[in-house]
């Protein structure tokens, strides 16, 4: 089963985080439509850091606060995980089939 992109992995696991119909989030949601709160997305960052095994810096933590949609958080998210050819998803439920 190949494991989702970074998109897919971010939709999801936004969805699932603020209770949403995956179905109705997309890159062009809104932060404030969908609810996504300081809280929410502290979690979120977290989870990117283990999943991806990526570090972000306080720079890329203070853009992510500052993003609008979620095209602009995974915009962030993908300019801080280092370009390996390949996903370094830990295990997750969150794959495709």
């Amino acid at each position: 089963m190949p494991v989702a992109s970074l998109d897919e992995w971010i939709l999801a696991t936004v969805a699932e985080m603020c209770q949403q119909d995956p179905q109705n989030v997309t890159e062009d949601t809104t932060v404030l439509d969908i609810g996504l709160d300081s809280l929410a997305l502290s979690m979120l960052l977290a989870q990117v850091e283990t999943n991806w095994k990526c570090e972000l810096t306080e720079t890329d933590m203070a853009r992510l606060f500052e993003a609008l949609s979620l095209r602009d958080l995974i915009a962030v998210v993908r300019s801080a995980i280092p370009a390996q050819g390949s996903p370094g998803l830990a295990d997750t439920s969150l794959a495709t089939s």
